[in-house]
């Protein structure tokens, strides 16, 4: 085991030091040449840690909500402690922080980390069904999901198909309405006449956004699942050369034991023989000398 130990980290010290002369080399030609250098393609270790990096970061943002319109007079845990017991929500807040840089005249949002997205959804749902309480519905604050700048590019895209879809709407009828929500679908809205409400039309959906959110969704989850498969696979490999090696070592060394062992036992058998053949001797020589005397 102690020389395996040795030999991956001789290894390890090689591939450094290939790496660091490499680097070297890559150095030295850029300084000689006036030419801009070609960019090294990412390795498969680089194009994983990214993608688990996203992986990581996507999951953390589905666990956040953000709030708006929350004062900065008080404590950011004292009054989401408060709002939650206002909510009946008893799940466990990470962290309580605030986007962005201090002003004077406005107020930055604030944003809760939960354990999981579960944790989130379930206090965004639970702050909609209490908003007829009196102790919610006074309050001037505004929740929605967390989004990530790629969120929010998409977010700015949608409220512009949203914004045209609001100029045909006017155009051809004034009792058809087009929504963004905060999860990034679009919702459209019929004007009851009877009542004078609007009512969303459920039969409605917009299939270009919808279309190009399956496929993403779809892409993105099935090349996470195929890379964790690999990495999976790759651990197994790993661990099974790791357990063969020592197997076959602690083989090896039980071999030896038991060569040395049959070594020392033919010894001791011989030393044993010769001992067996000097007493013999010395007794023939014994009677030889008594029947002398």
């Amino acid at each position: 085991m102690h020389e395996l130990k040795t030999q991956m980290l001789e290894l390890l010290s090689k591939m450094n030091m290939l790496s660091q002369t490499r680097t070297a080399d890559q150095g030295d030609r850029e300084l000689d040449s006036h030419t801009v250098p070609l960019a090294t393609p990412p390795t498969f270790a680089d194009s994983v840690r990214s993608t688990m990096k996203n992986t990581i970061k996507e999951e953390k943002a589905q666990a956040q909500v953000v709030i708006s319109n929350a004062k900065e007079e008080n404590s950011d845990l004292r009054f989401m402690s408060s709002l939650c017991e206002k909510i009946s929500h008893k799940s466990i807040l990470k962290n309580v922080s605030r986007m962005g840089t201090k002003l004077v005249h406005s107020v930055r949002p604030m944003v809760m980390t939960f354990d999981s997205n579960f944790d989130a959804h379930t206090f965004m749902s639970q702050f909609d069904d209490s908003k007829s309480d009196d102790d919610v519905s006074t309050l001037p604050i505004k929740i929605r999901p967390y989004r990530t700048r790629e969120d929010q590019t998409m977010y700015k895209k949608k409220l512009e198909m949203a914004r045209e879809l609001n100029k045909k709407a006017k155009d051809e009828s004034p009792n058809t309405s087009f929504s963004l929500r905060n999860n990034g679908c679009i919702w459209k809205y019929i004007k009851d006449a009877a009542c004078n409400k609007w009512r969303r039309d459920p039969e409605w959906f917009f299939v270009k956004t919808v279309i190009s959110e399956v496929i993403i969704v779809v892409t993105v989850s099935m090349a996470i699942r195929v890379i964790r498969v690999i990495m999976v696979i790759r651990d197994i490999l790993v661990i099974r050369v790791i357990v063969v090696t020592m197997v076959i070592m602690v083989i090896r060394d039980i071999l030896v034991i038991r060569v040395i062992v049959v070594i020392m036992v033919i010894i001791a058998i011989r030393v044993i023989t010769v001992i067996n053949v000097i007493m013999v001797f010395t007794e023939h020589i014994m009677l030889d000398l008594k029947s002398l005397i």
